[in-house]
């Protein structure tokens, strides 16, 4: 008769225990989430001090930009180049999606190698700097080396400018205006360009997909971040931040986009979860164990005292 009473209680302990910890561990976890989310948010507001957005040339060279790719811009809505966009499957941010070029090549050539571009490149190297395609990946491991990236920080690997794309909602479409890794790049080194080994480049006009919906809604006016990690189709974890351009009237001109590879970050949030896991079970096994070597004294007793 003593026995359930007091597996009882040590059951009760467990529970308590448990739920106790459950907390305590989740707390951890979510500490640790809304820290790599704020490190994005503090990021982003230092960006938003950059020279780009107080610099009225480059705003200039960006409206110029802007006018030229919608009065030149063939993109139509039609099924055909929406499948391009969309790739067969007809859903966004899946393996398939694509790029529908939406100038002209030698138009896009022209303009790329335009002063107006160039000043903006410079512009978006101030916020990024070294290299890009591959040789951006060794210079932040040599940054990592030299200890000015710590463990744990988000990186900025892309960014780019987003415009509108004709009288398209930003809700469906998007066009690459600017983006500091607008050249290929021969990744492997092996001379000859090849679009699945190799940075095939991101040249001005390029239409795309809003793949989340902070990526449109920073033409509403307002810098914002995205709240959760994803993976991307290279397989980086990545984050993405938005920060309208102004132009002189209030009105968003352009939408700066900044992708951070959030690896390390991801890495410390799966740490404190997988740690959560191991603590909850560890504890869940103390209690049971408890709860068995209470009801085998509780029994031992029982027979000795009949």
């Amino acid at each position: 008769m003593q026995a359930f009473p007091l597996r009882l209680l040590v059951a009760m302990l467990g529970v308590v225990v448990l739920a106790g910890a459950g907390v305590e561990g989740y707390g951890y976890y979510n500490e640790t989430r809304d820290r790599v989310f704020a490190q994005l948010d503090q990021q982003m507001r230092e960006v938003a001090q950059a020279p780009l957005f107080r610099d009225e040339q480059a705003r200039a060279h960006l409206k110029y930009l802007v006018e030229t790719f919608e009065a030149n811009q063939e993109f139509e809505d039609d099924p055909e180049k929406v499948e391009a966009v969309y790739g067969p499957d007809g859903k966004a941010a899946t393996d398939d999606d694509g790029y529908v070029p939406a100038l002209p090549e030698s138009l896009s050539a022209k303009l790329m190698a335009g002063r107006e571009f160039q000043y903006l490149i410079d512009r978006l190297r101030e916020i990024r700097p070294g290299p890009g395609g591959l040789e951006q990946r060794y210079y932040r491991e040599e940054a990592r080396e030299r200890g000015e990236i710590k463990p744990g920080e988000l990186e900025l690997e892309y960014i780019y400018v987003l415009a509108r794309v004709g009288s398209q909602p930003v809700e469906k479409f998007l066009s690459y205006l600017v983006d500091l890794d607008y050249l290929p790049v021969d990744e492997n080194g092996d001379g000859e360009f090849d679009a699945y080994n190799d940075y095939e480049g991101n040249p001005i006009g390029n239409i795309t997909l809003p793949i989340t919906d902070e990526m449109h809604l920073g033409f509403s006016g307002a810098a914002i971040a995205e709240q959760e990690l994803s993976e991307d189709m290279w397989g980086d974890v990545v984050v993405s931040a938005f920060i309208p351009i102004l132009d002189s009237d209030g009105s968003v001109l352009a939408v700066l986009g900044l992708d951070y590879n959030a690896r390390s970050a991801a890495k410390q949030i799966a740490e404190a979860r997988n740690m959560v896991i191991i603590g909850m079970v560890g504890l869940t096994l103390v209690v049971i164990a408890l709860c068995v070597l209470v009801t085998a004294f509780a029994a031992r007793k029982s027979s000795r005292s009949v």
